[in-house]
């Protein structure tokens, strides 16, 4: 089994101790699992690390997340391939032991990774193609784990839930400057009679309360109903034909 260098600097690094319990203890295990290459490249599927750490499966896309958003371990959810991003900086490798990981970089499958890890460090670039160097998909793309993508697809859906509809306001009045929605106007109309809502609708538009209140329809209403109780057409109103408007209203 391949030693590794863990530096005692590990508990005081303010990056782990923000992280949660589980967060933390996968990331002491990326370093020391018995995948792990000096590199910090290395090929460790999530279901082996399920079955290493026995962090159950969604607790471990969580923990993963955490360490990806904290730019510490990022994981190729599809190619398997993790990459521990300071893991090589704490090893001091020997020059055999930086043949070796010359080689076995060779061996990586994920060029996003791969790309990553060359940029990060650029003296284990040469042999490989320049366009590794500059691969948009490994510099630019986001490296998404199964809890980012559940996580912008919740608050996604969380938006589009709490957007309302903003109701098509229509404006009333001499001068336009009464606004409401036609069904909240028909329905005055119907109650009040139109006489008596056009009236105070002029009124309101004419008043200082236009630039106090923000609901205009139920200003009016509560006007046309003080004056329609106050007149006591209210216990005499009936449905009559309206030609204006081309239906029965109660007036």
């Amino acid at each position: 089994m391949a030693f590794r260098k863990v530096d005692g600097v590990f508990w005081t690094d303010p990056k782990v101790r923000d992280l949660s319990e589980t967060a933390r203890y996968l990331f002491l295990y990326c370093i020391t699992c018995p995948s792990a290459h000096s590199s910090g490249l290395y090929y460790n599927p999530f279901p082996m690390i399920c079955y290493e750490t026995g962090i159950k499966e969604k607790e471990l896309s969580k923990a993963i997340g955490s360490l990806h958003e904290a730019q510490m371990v990022t994981c190729g959810s599809l190619s398997g391939v993790v990459f521990v991003r300071n893991m090589l900086k704490f090893q001091q490798p020997n020059v055999n032991e930086k043949k070796h990981i010359e080689k076995h970089l060779h061996t990586i499958q994920d060029k996003e990774l791969l790309s990553m890890f060359l940029n990060t460090y650029p003296e284990y670039a040469e042999g490989f193609d320049k366009a590794y160097l500059t691969l948009a998909e490994g510099l630019g793309k986001v490296i998404r784990t199964k809890t980012e993508t559940e996580r912008d697809t919740k608050t996604e859906t969380d938006t589009k839930e709490n957007q309302k509809i903003k109701p098509k306001l229509l404006h009333f009045g001499i001068s336009g400057k009464v606004k409401m929605e036609q069904k909240n106007h028909d329905k005055l109309v119907s109650l009040y009679g139109l006489k008596l809502v056009t009236d105070k609708i002029e009124a309101f538009e004419a008043s200082d309360h236009i630039t106090k209140k923000k609901d205009h329809y139920l200003t009016i209403n509560l006007w046309c109903k003080k004056d329609f109780d106050d007149s006591g057409k209210g216990k005499t109103k009936s449905m009559v034909w309206d030609k204006e408007l081309g239906k029965r209203v109660l007036r």
